[in-house]
């Protein structure tokens, strides 16, 4: 399944926070600010930024989430925590 979303004007600053965020939370993250991998809580992905978008592969999820829930839970996400431009 594959995600994609605008970038916001800071993507540091989302950057940052969502590394934050996964080290507590006990999500594994390996990355930088143009692409990564990461897993936890039965989800696998990696994203890759670029000028305009952040993409967001998901490799494994657990079966009882949806993928819309999922797409949703991502916008929501980069939109509220820090948002777009």
């Amino acid at each position: 399944m594959i995600i994609k979303v605008n970038k916001p004007q800071d993507i540091h600053a989302l950057f940052d926070k969502a590394k934050k965020d996964a080290a507590e939370n006990g999500i594994t993250w390996q990355g930088d600010i143009t692409q990564g991998h990461g897993s936890g809580f039965g989800f696998e992905g990696q994203y890759v930024i670029d000028e305009n978008h952040i993409t967001i592969t998901v490799t494994k999820r657990p079966l009882l989430v949806s993928k819309s829930r999922i797409k949703n839970e991502v916008e929501n996400y980069v939109n509220t925590k820090i948002g777009t431009p």
